[in-house]
């Protein structure tokens, strides 16, 4: 922690990209590859000679940031100690640099998180959401073992969806690592918990099920009680998803007439 009420950061030892984090907000601007702009921004840098990846959290409202300034952890600050948490299980994830924050009359403003870059060749979406992608049924395999062990070593993964699980080729090995991790516990997780967990990945039951299947196999839990909760979870989360939607067309609508 700097001794200055405006910025709060820290870094892993021993890294040699002091001077572009505390400099983040100028080098954020640059030019280079965007990996990421909806909500938050996310951009590929090289420093030294190695590849960084910047996430820069959208500046939260008002009552966030009196949260995230006197109550509750950062997005950025939870992202680094999340990772760092992974690292300690042996799960796979960018290995964390630093975390920084910039602060406005006392409250938190600006926050950006830096990890180095899993050089990685598909996201989840791509053998999810293709029938015809290549060794489908042993990537669901593998990643139904990465899942259970990841569960079994108390990781409750918030937004365990197909954009935030990597992984890349080694030779038929699949290697899978976890990002946007800001919003995770580390628990002892119930069979309940684990499938409310796995409800995020599609909303193709099908799919689903071929994950589940391969699952249970490790597990040794029974497919069809697992398929039961997952199934009630993934309908709960349908039905958020679809009144957050009406929500928004009705506060839209209030807003025009204003």
């Amino acid at each position: 922690m700097v001794p200055n009420t405006r910025i709060k950061y820290r870094i892993i030892s021993n890294n040699d990209i002091e001077d572009f984090v505390l400099n983040i907000r100028e080098n954020f601007k640059a030019d280079v590859k965007v990996l990421y702009n909806q909500r938050n921004v996310i951009k590929l840098f090289k420093v030294n000679g190695k590849k960084y990846v910047v996430k820069s959290f959208k500046i939260p409202h008002l009552f966030n940031r009196i949260i995230y300034s006197f109550f509750r952890k950062s997005k950025a600050e939870r992202s680094y100690i999340n990772t760092k948490k992974l690292e300690s299980l042996n799960i796979g994830t960018p290995s964390p640099v630093a975390y920084i924050e910039f602060y406005s009359s006392f409250l938190i403003k600006e926050s950006f998180y830096i990890s180095e870059y899993f050089d990685f060749d598909y996201q989840m979406s791509d053998a999810l959401y293709d029938e015809t992608f290549n060794d489908r049924n042993s990537v669901f395999r593998q990643f139904a073992k990465f899942t259970y062990e990841i569960h079994n070593k108390g990781v409750f993964h918030s937004d365990y969806n197909h954009g935030n699980i990597l992984f890349k080729n080694n030779k038929g090995v699949y290697e899978f690592s976890l990002v946007d991790v800001n919003r995770m516990k580390f628990m002892t997780l119930n069979y309940n918990l684990r499938m409310k967990s796995m409800c995020r990945l599609t909303k193709d039951i099908d799919t689903l099920k071929l994950i589940i299947k391969d699952y249970c196999i490790v597990s040794g839990e029974n497919f069809d009680h697992q398929m039961s909760l997952l199934t009630k979870y993934l309908e709960k989360f349908n039905q958020n998803q679809e009144n957050k939607k009406i929500l928004k067309k009705i506060l839209k609508k209030i807003l025009r007439k204003k």
